[in-house]
């Protein structure tokens, strides 16, 4: 079962973890709408909760279309931070990850 969950402002991992059915899901954190500067703090909340989680670097150019393909089809949480909306939307289908939501 897929699911978006739409969090305005601050989403707290325990609130997105309580709606995954997984015990120890795998999160994919994509800071792609703060122009991917990320300091830490959501991935090790995650971790400290038994998660398997690592962030996805949409502007990396060096970043494969199947490596994104792979993390973002085998993620169980895609946690997308707030931000700019329109660099997030650009970089998304930019990098095929609209349509992989989609897909999902």
């Amino acid at each position: 079962m897929s699911m978006i969950i739409g969090c305005g402002g601050d989403c707290p991992p325990e609130y997105v973890l309580s709606k995954c059915i997984k015990p120890r899901p795998r999160v994919v954190y994509l800071p792609t709408a703060g122009f991917d500067k990320f300091e830490g703090d959501e991935i090790t909340e995650y971790l400290a909760r038994g998660c398997e989680a690592s962030v996805l670097f949409l502007m990396d150019e060096t970043l494969t279309d199947e490596e994104i393909r792979e993390r973002i089809m085998s993620a169980d949480i895609i946690h997308a931070r707030g931000g700019n909306l329109k660099n997030l939307m650009l970089y998304w289908k930019k990098r095929g990850v609209d349509k992989l939501i989609r897909e999902r």
